[in-house]
Order: structure tokens, then C-alpha cells, then sequence
């Protein structure tokens, strides 16, 4: 049987969840994607978007601290943006 525990706040955990012997054999980090992680990720969550990505370093620059799922929802969301002002979204 497997068991696969996920949180965003691990410091928040019982100490004798993750130090006790048998109770999680192994722990992995997840870290929020760097500025070249969120560059590639801005280019794969586009798709058939059409954006304009000319000046995708000041997005880089404004996404820093941000999650992997949050940039996928920004994407589609400047988009909508962009369609209501009859524009392509670049960065301000």
C-alpha cells in the first residue's frame, strides 16, 4: 500500500510524522521554478495562445515567488484580457 502526502506548509507538520522511523520513507521538495523554469514554462503553457511573449523577461522578472500552477492560469487569463481589448498582451 502506498500513501502519497503532499502540503504546502511542511513546517506546520507533527515532528514525529516525518522523523519516526516507518511513517515516511521518503520526502521530496518541490521548489518554486527559477527564472529560467518559469521562462520555459511560459512558452509550454501558451500553446496556441496568441500572446505577444516579445518582452516575456518583464513577465519573468514580475513572476518571481510564483508557482508552476499560477502561471498556468495567467496565461489563459491575459488572454481573455487581450480578446476583450482586442489586443495581444505584452508585457507593461
Amino acid at each position: 500500500m502506498t500513501f502519497i502526502l503532499t502540503t504546502n506548509r511542511a513546517d506546520l507538520l507533527e515532528p514525529a510524522l516525518p522523523t519516526r522511523p516507518g511513517r515516511v520513507d521518503q520526502a521530496v521538495a518541490f521548489t518554486l521554478p527559477d527564472a529560467d523554469a518559469r521562462r520555459r514554462l511560459l512558452h509550454l503553457y501558451r500553446g496556441n495562445l496568441t500572446l505577444d511573449l516579445s518582452d516575456s523577461e518583464a513577465v519573468i522578472a514580475r513572476t518571481q515567488g510564483v508557482t508552476a500552477s499560477f502561471l498556468k492560469e495567467l496565461l489563459p487569463k491575459a488572454a481573455l484580457i487581450a480578446a476583450e481589448h482586442d489586443a495581444a498582451v505584452a508585457a507593461r
